[in-house]
């Protein structure tokens, strides 16, 4: 995970007093993928509801519209891309003869055709979709303790770093 620089310019003043909604304008690094460009500048607070987004993936310049709000003040600001993914599930499931429903976050992987690190789904009676209020906070035990467990190793521990770095890019 890492973190691109991002600096908004917001010029056109009289946009927002007819409108009542806002036209940035931002330059970053070109040729990064769009879509998630967009799902990291919507993590910060003020930019969640930006609309009509646009980026230019040569120039590494775009815009996009702030309904209802504006960036302030206009700027550098440094934010997390790509976005780490997760995914919020409700899983019912029997241990030791007894029902459990718990609703948690998961890091999202699809590397051994489940969607959750911790293959919470596996041994589930009833998997579905849910929403948790932990703005993107990984909520699951298990995930974390795998995380936790893999974080020491580095791609030079891997028997053949190139395939290992050819198949994180595909993912």
């Amino acid at each position: 995970m890492s973190t691109i620089d991002i600096v908004f310019e917001s010029r056109y003043r009289g946009f927002y007093l007819l409108f009542g909604s806002q036209f940035v304008r931002f330059g970053t690094l070109p040729h990064l993928q769009s879509w998630k460009l967009e799902q990291a500048i919507k993590a910060d607070t003020i930019c969640r509801r930006l609309i009509e987004f646009y980026y230019d993936t040569n120039s590494g310049k775009g815009h996009f519209i702030l309904p209802d709000s504006s960036v302030s003040p206009a700027g550098y600001r440094a934010l997390r891309y790509p976005l780490p993914r997760t995914v919020t599930q409700r899983t019912v499931y029997r241990w030791q003869d007894r029902v459990r429903d718990e609703t948690h976050t998961h890091i999202a992987t699809g590397a051994h055709g489940f969607e959750s690190l911790c293959c919470s789904e596996m041994l589930a009676e009833m998997v579905e979709d849910a929403e948790l209020t932990t703005v993107g906070k990984v909520t699951c035990p298990l995930c974390k303790i795998i995380w936790e467990d893999c974080r020491a190793f580095e791609p030079c521990d891997f028997s053949d770093t190139q395939e290992i770095s050819r198949l994180m890019t595909i993912l």
